[in-house]
């Protein structure tokens, strides 16, 4: 193949690949792979991840509230794509490990959650020294977390699977990176399986 066409297919997978970015438009989650090492769980994983994020966002629009949020099973379900079940389960899993607590507030009623900062930081740090704080700084919780996946919710929707989703987010993810450098192996990637 010329070099001249060879620099067109790169052109039109890279216009591919902006318009599968379009159609998948800003439905994501930030992921934390470390999180499923402290849960046990990808859709626990998932689930705090999410808490993480709100969590952060009402703390800085509302310090007064605490890092306090509420969020309905349908909010839940169209963020992350977990079902009723699935959610249940997260939350039992993260109220046992003693890093999600809830409360139920107003008439009607409305499940209010909040991610112990203190107690994720220090399970992930192995100390007490000051958990996450409630600082909500971004290079914090990526010290204490790593870097998120990006967890694209509409691959959910195509796969019907979280870690099926995770595992196709970041294989987009790799191969987005692979037609950016150009690596001369038309969009391929190496990646160890663990």
């Amino acid at each position: 193949m010329s070099r001249s066409l060879a620099n067109f297919d790169l052109l039109g997978r890279r216009e591919q690949v902006r318009q599968v970015v379009a159609l998948l438009g800003r439905g994501c989650v930030a992921f934390y792979p470390r999180l499923a090492d402290l849960t046990g769980s990808v859709t626990t994983a998932l689930f705090l991840s999410q808490c993480l994020y709100w969590t952060r966002c009402y703390g800085r629009r509302y310090p007064e509230r605490d890092g306090w949020f509420w969020k309905t099973h349908t909010d839940w379900q169209r963020e992350t794509g977990l079902t009723r079940r699935e959610q249940d389960t997260a939350r039992r899993n993260l109220r046992a490990l003693g890093l999600l607590q809830e409360k139920l507030v107003g008439m009607p009623a409305k499940c209010c959650f909040r991610v112990t900062l203190d107690t994720l930081g220090q399970a992930l740090r192995g100390t007490t020294a000051n958990g996450l704080g409630r600082c909500f700084d971004d290079r914090e919780l990526t010290r204490c977390v790593g870097q998120p996946v990006i967890y694209w919710r509409k691959l959910h929707d195509l796969t019907r699977s979280v870690t099926a989703a995770l595992y196709l987010s970041r294989a987009f993810f790799w191969y987005r990176l692979a037609l950016q450098v150009q690596t001369g192996e038309d969009g391929w990637f190496h990646r160890p399986i663990f």
